[in-house]
């Protein structure tokens, strides 16, 4: 009787898991059709982008009033951050193979972290960077790498509220071979009891629609 009724638990974990994971497959293909569509979307709005910046850097180039110049160089700048804001969106939402190179640990998470800072000043988030200056490259995929930088520096934003403090660190390890990164925040962190499923694929505490 003991033996059936494990067996009954073991099944109905079972086939929950496997209900779950049918689910998550659907809305990862879902996601993956607006990650196409944001990028191309992305190219889209990029297009016309170029050509007022280009437009407000000869302005610029012209104008003697620095009043005007001063308003020219903003409309530049402007145009310039949100360029790198959908360069990155289509980095991100364009499917690539892996391909692994030499990898600058630090330059790679400040330009993470950097994607966040605007949106972190309006929150009153403090962002800490510590990195070692002597970290060694690492043979990997910057872009699968950034990914996870990424998605740690999203769970981390999501976790805090209003106010809060990130902190991003890199150092070696003991032997000098390989780099630890370690992405810390004080959000209200993970419960005891999701401990154990944390790296369970396609686990979540979001609500629909949120991650």
């Amino acid at each position: 009787h003991e033996d059936l009724a494990r067996r009954n638990r073991d099944l109905q974990e079972a086939n929950r898991l496997a209900e779950n994971y049918r689910s998550q497959m659907r809305n990862a293909e879902r996601l993956a059709a607006v990650g196409g569509m944001a990028a191309g979307v992305a190219h889209e709005i990029n297009n016309p982008l170029s050509i007022i910046r280009g437009q407000a850097q000869l302005l610029m180039m012209r104008e003697e009033d620095e009043d005007r110049r001063n308003r020219l160089r903003i409309i530049d700048e402007q145009s310039h951050r949100i360029s790198k804001v959908l360069t990155d969106l289509m980095g991100i939402a364009r499917p690539h193979r892996p391909h692994v190179e030499k990898v600058d640990v630090a330059d790679l998470l400040a330009k993470t972290v950097a994607m966040f800072k605007h949106r972190f000043v309006h929150r009153r988030i403090a962002c800490v960077e510590e990195y070692s200056p002597d970290l060694p490259r690492l043979e990997a995929d910057p872009d699968s790498l950034q990914q996870m930088a990424l998605n740690l520096v999203i769970n981390a934003d999501h976790a805090m509220s209003k106010e809060g403090r990130l902190t991003v660190r890199a150092h070696p390890d003991d032997q000098g071979r390989s780099v630890v990164i370690e992405i810390e925040d004080t959000g209200c962190g993970i419960p005891q009891e999701h401990m154990d499923r944390i790296f369970e694929p396609f686990f979540t505490t979001k609500e629909k629609g949120k991650g």
